[in-house]
């Protein structure tokens, strides 16, 4: 049998950060590495793992967990799933488009404007699906955000079940 030299709150916060922590940076390499930009409901998907991931920081910092900021942060999580199951739905048509996902010009008023607006602006709709290796990202994503939650979830009740033997 081994000790670890850790507590199980903070292992707890570790595994809410690595994986929190990981799926924003590949969020980044997608997007400034290979150009894969983001669409509003892609941005809305990150937001999620920013919350885990400055829970994860704060229950790092504490010397005991906070149970309450845990299931905060797994619900944030599974939110997280919410959001991209949306964003499924849109890209399968079966919901509307939100009308912040697709650029609209009617406020420009002369040909110079929307030209400058086309040319510095990457236009990304939330129904046009963004594919890595021949899967959709969104399915990426959702596997991704439900096994973090559930991952989380494993170390709570293992934390639990440790405490109490």
């Amino acid at each position: 049998m081994y000790r670890c030299l850790l507590s199980p709150a903070r292992l707890v916060a570790i595994t809410l950060l690595v994986p929190s922590l990981l799926a924003l940076l590949l969020a980044v390499i997608l997007q400034y590495g290979f150009h894969y930009y983001p669409c509003t409901l892609c941005i809305y998907e990150r937001w999620p793992y920013f919350i885990s991931t400055l829970i994860a920081i704060g229950l790092l910092l504490m010397e005991n967990g906070n149970r309450f900021l845990i299931y905060f942060a797994v619900a944030s999580l599974f939110s997280g799933a919410l959001i991209t199951l949306y964003h499924i739905g849109v890209e399968m048509h079966l919901f509307t488009m939100p009308e912040n996902c697709a650029i609209t010009y009617r406020e420009t008023l002369n040909i110079t404007n929307l030209y400058e607006q086309i040319t510095t602006n990457e236009i990304v709709r939330c129904d046009d699906p963004q594919k890595l290796l021949g899967i959709r990202l969104t399915y990426l994503n959702l596997l991704y955000s439900l096994g973090s939650a559930f991952l989380v979830i494993f170390a709570c009740v293992r934390n639990e079940n440790r405490s109490a033997n």
